[in-house]
C-alpha cells in the first residue's frame, strides 16, 4: 500500500507542473479556506434539504443532489473567494515590502551609504515582477464573478437537472435586475411587468398549456379551482364562459364571492409551511410579521385567482368568443393583486411570475423550432447569470450574501477601483526580514 502511494505521488510529480503543485498547496493551506468552505457547504446543505425534505415529506435522493450541488455551489464561491483575497493581500505586502527597499535606498543614498544602497538595488533587481494586470482585476475587482462562474459549472456537474429551462429563466430575470437601473425595480415597474407577465402565463395555461412547466402548470390547475372537466371545455374556445363557470349563478359577483373564499383557504395551506420557515430563520421572530405576511399573501393569491377568472368571465359576456389574443387583453388585471402586498415583495413577485412567463415563451419558441437547446449554452448561460449575480451580491438578499456566502465577514477590496492600500511611510525591519526569508 505503501509503495502505491509512493508511486501514485511521483506520478503526480512528474505529471503536475510545480506552478500548479503549488498553487493547489497554497490553496488547501492558506489560513482555513477548507474550513471556511466547508462550513458555507454545511448551511447551503441543510438549508435547502430540510425545508424541501418536510413540503414533500420524504428524503430523496433527488432532494439530496440538489442539496449536495447547492452546498458545492457556495462552499467552491468561498474558498475561490477567501483564496483571491489572501493571494491579493500577499501581492499588496510585496508591493509595499518594494516601496519601503526603495525608500531605503534613497535614504542610504541620502547618508553617503553606498554600498548599503547598491546591495537593496541588486536585491530589487531580482525580486518578482508584479502580475499581469489581468490577475490584479481578477483578484481584486472581478474575484466574486470569477468565483460565481466557476461554482455553477461545479454545481451543474454534481446535478446536471439544475440546467432546467425554468432554473435559466430564474437566473436570467435575476441577473437582469442586478445590472438594471434602479428604476426599473421601482413599484410602477413591477406592477407593469407582474401585470404583463400574468397575461402571458394565463394566456399560455388557456390556449396553450403544453408550453408551460409541468410542475407550474399543477399549480396553475390547483389554484385555479376548475375541474379538469371545465378547463377542457374552456380550452375547446367557447362562445361564453359565465355558462361553464357558473350555470347556476345569474350574476357573476355572487358566484365569485365563494369563488375568494375558496381561494383564500387554498393559499393559506401554501403559504402556512413557508412562512413558519421563514419565521424559523428570521432574527425577529415576530408572530404579528408572521400573521401579516401570511393575510397578505394569502389574499394576493386569492385576489389574484379571482381577477384572472372574473375579467375573463365579464370581458367574454361583451366580447364573445374565446381567442388566444382576447385572453391575453383581460387576464392582465390579475396581476393589479400585486399591489396588496409590501412594495419589496412586489418585486419578488414580478421577478417570479416573469422567470415562468419568460419559460413559456421560450417553450413555444422551441416547440414551433425557431431554435433549438443545447445542453452547452444552457452550461455558459448559468454560468454567465451566476458570474453576474454574485459580482453583484450587495443586490442579493442578506441570507444568501452574509449568512451562506459571508461577504461580511471578509477584508472586502471589490468594492473600490483602487487595490493598493496607503503605503507604509517608513521601512518595517520585521517586514523585511520576512519577505526576505520568503525569497
Amino acid at each position: 500500500m505503501a509503495g502505491a502511494l509512493k508511486a501514485l505521488e511521483n506520478y503526480y510529480d512528474q505529471l503536475v507542473p510545480p506552478e500548479i503543485r503549488k498553487l493547489i498547496d497554497d490553496f488547501v493551506t492558506s489560513k482555513n479556506i477548507g474550513l471556511w468552505s466547508l462550513r458555507g457547504a454545511l448551511k447551503g446543505f441543510f438549508l435547502y434539504a430540510v425545508p424541501f425534505s418536510l413540503l414533500r415529506r420524504g428524503v430523496s435522493k433527488k432532494i439530496l443532489r440538489r442539496a449536495l450541488a447547492i452546498s458545492v455551489f457556495i462552499g467552491t464561491i468561498r474558498a475561490c473567494d477567501r483564496f483571491l483575497v489572501l493571494k491579493d493581500e500577499d501581492r499588496i505586502d510585496k508591493i509595499n515590502i518594494k516601496t519601503q527597499l526603495k525608500t531605503t535606498e534613497k535614504d542610504f543614498e541620502a547618508q553617503g551609504h553606498a554600498e548599503h544602497a547598491e546591495i537593496i538595488r541588486s536585491t530589487l533587481q531580482h525580486l518578482p515582477k508584479d502580475p499581469h494586470p489581468f490577475y490584479r482585476k481578477l483578484m481584486g475587482e472581478y474575484r466574486h464573478a470569477f468565483a460565481g462562474a466557476l461554482a455553477a459549472l461545479a454545481a451543474l456537474a454534481i446535478d446536471p437537472e439544475l440546467e432546467s429551462r425554468t432554473f435559466l429563466c430564474w437566473s436570467l430575470i435575476r441577473s437582469i435586475r442586478s445590472i438594471a437601473p434602479p428604476a426599473s425595480s421601482s413599484t410602477l415597474s413591477s406592477t407593469f411587468f407582474l401585470c404583463l407577465s400574468s397575461a402571458t402565463i394565463l394566456c399560455a395555461w388557456v390556449c396553450s398549456p403544453i408550453d408551460l412547466d409541468p410542475g407550474y402548470l399543477r399549480f396553475l390547475d390547483f389554484h385555479g379551482g376548475q375541474t379538469p372537466a371545465i378547463m377542457k371545455q374552456v380550452r375547446s374556445f367557447p362562445v361564453h364562459i359565465c355558462d361553464l363557470l357558473h350555470p347556476n349563478d345569474k350574476y357573476c359577483e355572487t358566484y365569485f364571492v365563494r369563488f375568494f373564499i375558496a381561494s383564500f383557504v387554498r393559499a393559506v395551506k401554501l403559504y402556512f409551511p413557508l412562512q413558519v420557515i421563514m419565521l424559523v430563520l428570521s432574527n425577529k421572530k415576530s408572530l404579528w410579521h408572521f400573521v401579516s405576511n401570511l393575510t397578505r399573501s394569502s389574499t394576493f393569491l386569492a385576489v389574484y385567482c379571482t381577477l384572472a377568472f372574473y375579467s375573463a368571465c365579464r370581458g367574454f359576456r361583451h366580447f364573445p368568443n374565446v381567442t388566444q389574443r382576447k385572453v391575453f387583453m383581460q387576464t392582465w388585471i390579475s396581476g393589479l393583486a400585486g399591489l396588496i402586498e409590501r412594495p419589496g415583495r412586489r418585486i419578488e413577485l414580478a421577478g417570479y411570475v416573469c422567470t415562468y412567463a419568460l419559460d413559456a415563451i421560450f417553450r413555444t419558441i422551441v416547440r414551433k423550432k425557431m431554435f433549438t437547446p443545447s445542453s452547452t449554452y444552457g452550461w455558459l448561460a448559468l454560468s454567465l447569470c451566476s458570474a453576474i449575480l454574485i459580482h453583484n451580491h450587495d443586490q442579493q438578499p442578506n441570507l444568501f450574501t452574509h449568512w451562506l456566502l459571508g461577504f461580511d465577514r471578509v477584508t472586502l477590496r471589490s468594492s473600490s477601483s483602487v487595490l493598493l492600500p496607503l503605503l507604509h511611510s517608513s521601512p518595517s525591519a520585521s517586514a523585511l526580514n520576512s519577505f526576505v526569508n520568503a525569497v
